[in-house]
């Protein structure tokens, strides 16, 4: 059965490339940190969102933020028969609505 780990760490080396990519292009000079990586995925955010495997990955255009903004969690329900199917789920997955009972979305800045 899957668990989503490798969903999560397939986004989290997706993220880490594409920052260090970034960085190469626009400050090729800079060293190579982890000040100046994390600073490079804290950009992560609007039109320059992941549309990872494991849902949207945007850290909302916040310098301080250290977990993504309204990350994806899925709600499952286990029948009878031991099979998962999924009761709904709350954060930002694509252009889909999230479930009514999840708690409102957090605006990114600068939108």
């Amino acid at each position: 059965m899957l668990d989503g780990h490798a969903a999560l760490g397939f986004d989290a080396v997706k993220l880490y490339i594409n920052a260090v990519k970034q960085l190469r292009e626009d400050a090729a000079q800079m060293p190579l940190t982890p000040p100046a990586v994390w600073h490079a995925i804290s950009g992560v955010h609007g039109d320059e969102a992941l549309d990872g495997e494991s849902g949207i990955i945007s850290f909302g255009g916040d310098v301080d933020r250290q977990v993504p903004l309204d990350k994806l969690l899925s709600v499952q329900h286990i029948d009878g028969a031991g099979k998962p199917t999924q009761a709904g789920f709350c954060g930002r997955v694509g252009g889909q609505k999230q479930s009514s009972w999840c708690p409102p979305l957090e605006a990114e800045k600068g939108r």
